[in-house]
């Protein structure tokens, strides 16, 4: 692996998250270098008007410039209906697993696959 020497001060953001979700993980429409400078603006831990101006500002220009990716995704979600095929699988092991268990990864698998 080659590491640039010449760049400093930014961090490899995903840009809608996801990560447990195969498409999303190391989609190239995901993916973003950020300066370390708006880590207060962008992280999900973030409060307040101004990332939250600054949020709605990153999010519409990624959005524009990966439209038609993010259009193929939400086409594939609704293609093979992903809420549906999550909801029947969980129902499908109902009974062989705890309760809890399926609900926590019901709830975390909806929203991996939910559209962006």
């Amino acid at each position: 692996m080659k590491r640039n020497q010449d760049i400093y001060n930014y961090q490899v953001s995903h840009i809608w998250g996801h990560t447990k979700n195969p498409f999303f993980f190391e989609a190239p429409w995901n993916i973003c270098c950020t300066p370390k400078l708006m880590d207060p603006f962008t992280g999900h831990e973030s409060k307040g008007i101004c990332p939250e101006e600054y949020q709605k500002i990153f999010f519409a220009k990624a959005y524009s410039l990966y439209a038609p990716f993010l259009e193929d995704y939400e086409s594939v979600i609704q293609d093979y209906d992903m809420e549906n095929q999550i909801k029947r699988y969980v129902q499908s092991l109902r009974g062989r697993e705890e309760e809890r268990v399926l609900n926590q990864f019901e709830r975390d698998a909806l929203s991996e696959w939910e559209s962006i």
